[in-house]
């Protein structure tokens, strides 16, 4: 009896994990076909303005294309230094 209860409980939560898994398949699926039709994601990202960020430097790493702070000397996202940067970290001591 417990055996075929264990079973049971099995099957049902794989049904429901599969039900779960070709929803987010199709949901995923819809955004691809609205990105490719409209030429952009669904959702549009916050504007950097909108949030008091208004100097900002880009990564010219590959494909990363991160938006940075003007100061800042390396890329938040992969690390590579930045245009106009110098390449080796000063060191600083404090006093």
């Amino acid at each position: 009896m417990h055996v075929a209860l264990g079973a049971i409980l099995f099957l049902a939560v794989m049904a429901v994990t599969a039900v779960v898994f070709v929803m987010w398949v199709v949901v995923m699926l819809i955004q691809g076909l609205w990105n490719l039709l409209v030429g952009g994601p669904a959702r549009p990202r916050p504007q950097l303005q909108a949030r008091g960020v208004l100097d900002t430097v880009m990564c010219n790493h590959g494909r990363c294309h991160a938006l940075n702070p003007a100061p800042a000397r390396f890329c938040r996202r992969c690390g590579s230094p930045l245009q106009g940067q110098p390449a080796a970290a000063t060191r600083r001591i404090a006093v």
